[in-house]
């Protein structure tokens, strides 16, 4: 599969083509390939660019596999990694030794895969270039910046029900919206952000 690079996404007068449904494909079989070790599933499918690998790490977590204790955490680490390289024009995924010396069961990741594969056909069949200077610079980074917050803050999340999941749709949201250029997806990803003030003003006036 060609995927352009992060950079070139960003700064391309073409519209991008989805790729995020094959990358879903591209992770299946590094996987099952690999025998689930992430050292090698980045290293073949993070080919593709940081953004189609942070917006999967985000669908992981809207997956069952999201119930897996610490997985949480671990795809945060990995989010965030994304986002602060992409924000830095890197197009390969660094990560540290112990998060690449992790095991996911190959069978998972492909049981995974399946199910949010036709969600990410169903994403990209609806995703369309509106308000693109929201994916563009100065824009882009800010966007890149939230979902580097998202990631950081997947450790608390995992002690609260559901928040990974919801964090980790609106990662997804960034992802494709910074991808396939929709202002619409990035506006709709700062919702948890916007929800989390308005708590945050509401214990304070309390």
């Amino acid at each position: 599969m060609t995927m352009e690079t992060s950079s070139n996404l960003a700064s391309s007068d073409a519209t991008p083509e989805p790729a995020l449904s094959d990358l879903t494909d591209d992770l299946s079989r590094a996987a099952k390939q690999n025998d689930g070790k992430v050292a090698k599933i980045v290293d073949e499918a993070g080919a593709n660019g940081l953004l189609p690998m942070m917006t999967v790490m985000g669908l992981l977590l809207v997956s069952p596999l999201s119930g897996i204790p610490l997985f949480s955490t671990s795809v945060g680490v990995m989010i965030f990694l994304c986002a602060v390289q992409a924000a830095m024009g890197r197009d390969r995924l660094w990560l540290p030794g112990f998060l690449r010396r992790q095991r996911i069961d190959p069978s998972r990741i492909e049981k995974a895969m399946d199910r949010i594969h036709s969600a990410a056909e169903w994403l990209e069949a609806r995703a369309t270039s509106r308000l693109e200077w929201l994916s563009l610079p100065p824009a882009r980074a800010a966007f890149l910046t939230i979902a580097a917050v998202y990631g950081a803050v997947m450790p608390i999340m995992e002690l609260i029900p559901f928040t990974s999941s919801l964090l980790g749709a609106a990662v997804v949201m960034i992802g494709l919206g910074l991808l396939l250029r929709d202002g619409v997806l990035l506006l709709i990803s700062i919702l948890p952000t916007l929800i989390a003030a308005g708590v945050i003003f509401r214990l304070l006036l309390a």
